[in-house]
């Protein structure tokens, strides 16, 4: 554990087994680097350690990990609710050292020319884009991935900023370090007390709602994705239909989703769009491909998924109603096909003990329905072998 890795000495380095240890996946050997107390461990204490391939300045701790090799980042300490954060004030080196990521995501902001905007991370971890001068006004809020910062090459990928796979924007420093940055609510604190309701959010943007004071069943649930813009509420096109959400009538935003736009109000007045998703997106992912035919699924920015079965592209639309069932015990994840076009997909979190029964566990059901996409989107490039702009 982190926690584990904090205490270690230069006698513990000299006792691992470095030739074992060289042999561990990147992200393990990253995670050792980047944990150790930078004020107990000097970088020279790591040179053994070093797998071939790595290279690690041993005056500064910063190290670069072979191309296409993952790095698990120094990451925040952050509350319960909210999943494992890289902290943006660390860089990729011995105990955080080197360059911090909020400095090189900086640059790779100015290749961009996007000067104008400006990077900060509060104590959730939420990354705050802020625009000044001609962009005064704008407000972005993102999570980083953590789970997915790659090393790659700046001279085959450009420093900046791209759109990636799904829509979501990805950053590539001038170190070569590629992550993403996913949507998120800009205070997930302001969140739970504006709308009554406990929040949890998901490591893919994916905020889990339990309405606990609403004039509804404290039972019902929510799942969500968060526009990452933050805008001035509207006056008129919304209605609100629980305290701090509001259901508005701008078909232009889901028209392919058979259900309204939602916007989330903030006590400041501002709000942010929200559209309906499924919990776990990657254990969604994860059941989809069990299904013989499912080729390829992309988990996308507005919540939805793309799916190319048996050669066409198909999109997976959720939309805001969540039943749920007690149980007393977990039950496995699944997706069942109901014949007309939607799908039953079901998994189980755990709740309180309720102390007049073993109940602990909710089966959360959502029931997304599924539709053809243009078929444009894919081409295939080889028998039997396509590829789709998702």
């Amino acid at each position: 554990s982190v926690a584990v890795l904090d205490k270690f000495t230069p006698e513990h380095l000299d006792n691992l087994n470095s030739e074992e240890f060289q042999k561990m996946p990147s992200e393990d050997v990253s995670k050792l680097f980047v944990n150790v107390d930078i004020a107990s461990i000097d970088p020279r204490d790591m040179a053994q350690l070093i797998p071939d391939g790595w290279d690690l300045d041993l005056q500064t701790g910063e190290f670069i990990a072979p191309i296409g090799a993952k790095i698990t980042p120094r990451n925040l300490s952050t509350p319960a609710n909210m999943p494992a954060i890289p902290d943006m004030h660390s860089g990729i080196g011995v105990g955080g050292a080197g360059t911090p990521l909020l400095e090189s995501a900086t640059d790779s902001l100015e290749e961009e020319d996007l000067t104008d905007f400006i990077l900060s991370q509060d104590d959730n971890g939420i990354l705050n884009v802020t625009g000044t001068g001609d962009s005064a006004g704008k407000v972005y809020t993102f999570i980083p991935d953590a789970d997915n910062v790659i090393q790659v090459d700046t001279e085959e990928i450009p420093i900046g900023l791209d759109v990636g796979a799904g829509g979501f924007y990805t950053v590539t420093t001038p170190e070569g370090q590629q992550f993403k940055v996913i949507p998120a609510p800009k205070d997930p604190v302001i969140l739970a007390e504006t709308t009554g309701s406990k929040i949890n959010l998901g490591k893919r943007g994916d905020v889990l709602m339990q309405p606990s004071n609403r004039t509804r069943s404290s039972e019902a649930y929510e799942v969500m994705i968060f526009d990452p813009f933050i805008e001035s509420m509207p006056d008129d096109l919304c209605i609100e239909i629980f305290p701090g959400e509001f259901e508005c009538d701008d078909t232009d935003l889901r028209k392919r989703s058979r259900a309204k736009t939602r916007k989330i109000q903030y006590p400041d007045g501002t709000a942010q769009t929200v559209k309906p998703t499924v919990l776990s997106p990657d254990v969604f992912i994860a059941e989809a491909l069990k299904f013989e035919g499912v080729e390829q699924i992309v988990y996308k920015a507005d919540g939805t998924f793309a799916v190319l079965y048996q050669g066409k592209p198909y999109f997976v639309l959720p939309n805001f109603t969540v039943q749920n069932e007690r149980v007393s015990k977990e039950v496995a994840p699944s997706i069942v096909p109901n014949g007309d076009g939607s799908i039953k997909y079901s998994i189980a979190i755990e709740t309180e003990t309720n102390t007049r029964s073993s109940e602990s566990y909710e089966i959360l059901i959502f029931d997304p329905f599924m539709e053809a996409a243009p078929d444009d989107l894919c081409i295939e490039i080889l028998p039997g072998e396509f590829e789709c702009d998702f």
